[in-house]
């Protein structure tokens, strides 16, 4: 790939402005990626950092160097050439980073691994999780990425990232911040089921990113207009109602009348009006003792 391809690569992946919308882009050029950034002479065995060579192409690094010129007085023929020193050959450069590799004493960089990245079909240098990075290019492994909050190599593993799914609890989410709730079924993919989604006031690039009934304003999920908060009067909205995540819409005994409010069955409470009737907020959690 020519560097202006590279260029726009990388600029569609960190376009977004948030860690899940990169991320989500990261994931959906994953495969084009690995095809395009491949190089011609990825095809062929390549030799190590240290191993003789007489022409770049022959080292993963791409660079033959400490070639001897040719002694242009020399004899030609074939004894000439079967006479000729070993010595007048080159050796491979070590790979820098993103550079193709056959073991991690390739690498020009000792704290880099020679291993399998999102970005090529063969092994070339690149971090470990926690290292600095620029792109996703840079971290090892084909589910790693560069965070763009913190300019570290970062990786989901097995767990799932907003907008990825479903999920059964929030320890299958990818980010801290996610929890595993219904989300909107207009939503691309989702069709309803519980996915890795934003809480009430955590960062989110888009409405999708928010767990229903939220909404994404300013950068954070919020709730729309005419939704209600913890121990206030709320009206059925659909199957998570208009509450907040956690909540729901319920009868609750408060101020020593009965009616529709947004309330919990357990957890923190500053008051009767936010537990769930007839659960009563005592030592500041709902049903507590």
């Amino acid at each position: 790939m020519d560097n202006q391809r590279f260029d726009a690569l990388v600029q569609r992946l960190f376009a977004p402005s948030t860690r899940r919308a990169g991320l989500r882009a990261f994931l959906a050029t994953l495969a084009t990626a690995a095809v395009s950034l491949a190089m011609p002479r990825h095809a062929a065995a390549c030799k190590s950092r240290g191993d003789r060579c007489q022409k770049d192409g022959q080292c993963c690094s791409g660079q033959c160097v400490n070639r001897k010129p040719k002694n242009k007085n020399a004899k030609k023929g074939k004894k000439a050439r079967k006479n000729r020193r070993p010595d007048a050959e080159g050796v491979c450069d070590c790979s820098g980073l993103q550079e193709r590799c056959k073991g991690p004493g390739d690498c020009c960089v000792a704290t880099q691994f020679c291993r399998a990245t999102s970005c090529s079909d063969v092994p070339v240098c690149c971090k470990s999780r926690g290292a600095p990075c620029d792109d996703d290019c840079d971290c090892c492994d084909d589910d790693s990425f560069c965070d763009g909050e913190s300019g570290r190599c970062d990786d989901c593993g097995a767990l799932k990232p907003t907008q990825q799914g479903p999920c059964e609890t929030a320890d299958d989410c990818c980010f801290e911040d996610d929890i595993c709730k219904s989300i909107d079924p207009a939503c691309p993919g989702r069709e309803g089921d519980s996915q890795c989604c934003v809480p009430v006031a955590k960062e989110c690039g888009e409405d999708c990113d928010c767990c229903v009934p939220l909404k994404c304003a300013a950068g954070a999920c919020a709730l729309p207009d005419g939704c209600s908060d913890s121990g206030q009067p709320c009206s059925t909205f659909g199957p998570d109602e208009c509450c907040v995540v956690g909540d729901m819409c319920t009868s609750v005994i408060c101020d020593a009348g009965t009616g529709l409010r947004c309330c919990r069955p357990s957890g923190p409470c500053d008051d009767d009006c936010e537990c769930c009737g007839p659960v009563e907020c005592v030592g500041g959690v709902c049903g507590g003792s």
